[in-house]
């Protein structure tokens, strides 16, 4: 059993009814685990992940990667945990503290610009686009096999600032698995595409 505790940015102890968390295996991103799988989860400042509860058991020295959100005060953070089963029953991880979700703001060429925040994200992804009109601008979400997950925005655009949330899941409404991901922002008179990576 691995805990640690977890703070917000000013030191103050995050809601439990706020906060989500993901965990998985390095070089085994599609194996995860979250604060809902059983033995695990997160109360009074204090997370606890079951090393068993991964298939198969991560073995000594492996590294766990970490991903909290504060979903109440739109805060985010990140750790790594070495497998010390030396340290049982329980290994106790250092404090993580939360920062507000990084908004990731770009220029792009042109008179355009796009924020994507967070990035990395597990509950939903917000897009601020500014764009000129266009007769058809298309936002798409696509895998790393190019394929099709999921048309966001497909419309006439008047122009000025366009704000898109989406929120992991495909056109069946299915949850997507954790990954890199692709946004393509397709006009008449520009086109570019921006990576997101998906963390459940």
């Amino acid at each position: 059993m691995i805990i640690g505790s977890l703070r917000n940015s000013d030191g103050a102890i995050p809601e439990s009814i706020c906060v989500l968390f993901t965990a998985y295996v390095e070089g085994r991103p599609g194996d995860i685990i979250n604060q809902s799988t059983p033995g695990n989860g997160y109360a009074m400042g204090n997370w606890g992940i079951n090393t068993s509860a991964f298939n198969p058991t991560p073995s000594q020295g492996a590294r766990i990667f970490l991903s909290f959100s504060d979903t109440c005060r739109r805060e985010i953070g990140f750790d790594t945990v070495v497998v010390d089963y030396s340290q049982e029953p329980y290994q106790i991880a250092d404090t993580t503290r939360l920062s507000a979700a990084a908004v990731v703001r770009e220029r792009v060429p042109g008179k355009y610009t796009i924020a994507l925040f967070p990035n990395p994200f597990n509950s939903t992804l917000n897009i601020v686009l500014n764009y000129p009109q266009e007769k058809n601008l298309k936002v798409v979400i696509y895998d790393v096999l190019g394929r099709e997950v999921r048309s966001l925005y497909n419309d006439k655009f008047s122009g000025g600032e366009l704000k898109i949330v989406w929120d992991g899941k495909d056109y069946e409404g299915h949850f997507v698995p954790s990954g890199v991901y692709f946004l393509d922002v397709r006009g008449n008179s520009k086109s570019f595409t921006r990576k997101v990576v998906y963390l459940r």
